[in-house]
């Protein structure tokens, strides 16, 4: 080795191994935060379901009947802790009605989950449409 070149390289070195720590803190807290997030995400899906079984529990065949075909009937939103939920019942044919719910984190960070629900009337009675009732929406 050159005479000389040692404390350069030392010092390089060390600047090289600071760089990975931060690096690897940084990462770390990441981890940590968006673990946070995701399990927050996962406790919006709970209640947007539950407020789509909630409209179909409380289905007004009456109501929907005089729905005129494209309208939307909206309920006021629910509260639920630090989560708003909110339905609407959009009648797409004669017998057709899409039915969505939107369950929104009322703090930091704004996370949202949208479901829907396309249904039929059977005898005045709402029933899932056998072919992919079920959708997620952004």
């Amino acid at each position: 080795m050159r005479r000389g070149l040692a404390l350069p390289l030392a010092l390089f070195t060390l600047a090289l191994l600071g760089g990975l720590v931060v690096a690897s803190a940084f990462v770390a807290r990441r981890a940590v935060a968006e673990q946070g997030v995701s399990r927050r995400a996962s406790e919006l899906e709970p209640l947007a379901d539950r407020a789509i079984v909630e409209a179909i529990a409380q289905w007004d065949s009456a109501a929907r009947t005089d729905q005129p075909v494209g309208s939307v009937v909206t309920s006021p939103p629910a509260r639920t802790g630090t989560v708003e939920t909110q339905t609407w019942i959009t009648k797409l044919g004669e017998r057709r009605y899409a039915i969505f719910a939107d369950a929104r984190a009322l703090q930091r960070p704004a996370l949202r989950r949208r479901i829907g629900l396309i249904v039929h009337l059977v005898d005045g009675a709402p029933i899932p449409i056998p072919e992919r009732p079920y959708s997620e929406f952004p």
